[in-house]
C-alpha cells in the first residue's frame, strides 16, 4: 500500500466547486424523495437530522435522512431505489431493516469504527455508502471510503482495499496522516483532499487519468499512483 503525499490543504480547499454541483435524484428516488438542490443545501438538511439525539429520531426522519444521504452520495444510490422482480418489485429502500439502521446511528454516534460494519447489514447499503451514512451520523468523526479514496492507496477497488485492511485501519492511517504532518484538517477534511485529488487527476474506476486535466499539484504522487494502478500516462502530462 502507498500512502497519499500530496498537499491536503490545497486540495481540501477545492473541494468547495464539488459543492455547487446539485444533489442526485431520479424517478425512483423522487418516489421517497422530493428534494432538489445543491450539495451544500442537502448537507444542511443532513446535518438537522443527523445531530438530533437517537432518542429525538423517529423512523420518518431516520428514514429521511438515509435518503438524503443517498442523495448525497451521487449516482450510484438510484440502485437503492429500483423495483427488483427478485424482491417482488420491491426496493432495497422498501425493505429497509430499521433495527440494523438505528444500531449503527447509535455506533455511529459513539464514533464507533463498527457502525461501518453495521450500515452494511442494511441491505442495499454497499461500501462507499457505508462511509457516507457513517460519516453524516458520527458528525463527520468517521471518514468515507470509496472507490476514489482507496485509489489514491494504490487499490484498484474498495474490495481490493478491504482484502486487506480494515475499515478501522483506515480511520487509523487518515488518523497517522493528520498528526504525522501536524495538518490543522480534521481527519473528514483530509478524506475529501484525497477525493479532490483523485477527481482531478483519474476516473471514478482507477482504470486511466481524467481527461483534461488542468490543474497540475502534487502531479508526481498522481504518477506515483498511476504507476501502482497500471494506468498508462498520457505524453501530456
Amino acid at each position: 500500500m502507498i500512502t497519499p503525499n500530496i498537499n491536503f490543504e490545497f486540495w481540501a480547499n477545492n473541494w468547495n466547486e464539488i459543492n455547487v454541483n446539485h444533489a442526485y435524484s431520479d424517478k425512483n428516488i423522487a418516489l421517497y424523495s422530493q428534494f432538489k438542490g445543491t450539495y451544500v443545501d442537502v448537507e444542511s438538511e443532513i446535518l438537522e437530522i443527523t445531530k438530533l439525539p437517537l432518542s429525538d429520531l423517529t423512523d420518518e426522519l431516520i428514514l429521511r435522512g438515509l435518503d438524503l444521504i443517498n442523495q448525497w452520495g451521487g449516482k450510484e444510490s438510484r440502485y437503492f431505489y429500483i423495483k427488483r422482480k427478485n424482491l417482488n418489485f420491491l426496493s432495497y429502500r422498501d425493505l429497509v431493516n430499521l433495527d440494523f439502521y438505528k444500531h449503527a446511528i447509535q455506533l455511529s454516534k459513539e464514533n464507533n469504527v463498527m457502525a461501518f460494519e453495521c450500515f452494511g447489514m442494511v441491505k442495499g447499503i454497499g461500501t462507499s455508502f457505508q462511509g457516507k451514512h457513517a460519516m453524516f451520523w458520527s458528525n463527520y468523526a468517521l471518514p468515507v471510503i470509496d472507490s476514489k479514496i482507496v485509489g489514491c492507496f494504490g487499490y484498484k477497488s474498495t474490495a481490493e482495499f478491504e482484502q486487506n485492511h480494515s475499515y478501522g485501519e483506515y480511520c487509523e492511517i487518515l488518523k497517522k496522516i493528520k498528526t504525522g504532518l501536524n495538518l490543522p484538517l480534521k481527519v473528514h477534511e483530509i478524506e475529501k483532499a484525497i477525493f479532490a485529488f483523485h477527481r482531478n487527476y483519474f476516473k471514478n474506476d482507477n482504470t486511466a487519468f481524467a481527461n483534461n486535466i488542468e490543474c497540475k499539484t502534487d502531479i508526481e504522487y498522481a504518477i506515483t499512483v498511476a504507476n501502482e494502478l497500471g494506468i498508462m500516462i498520457p505524453a501530456t502530462l
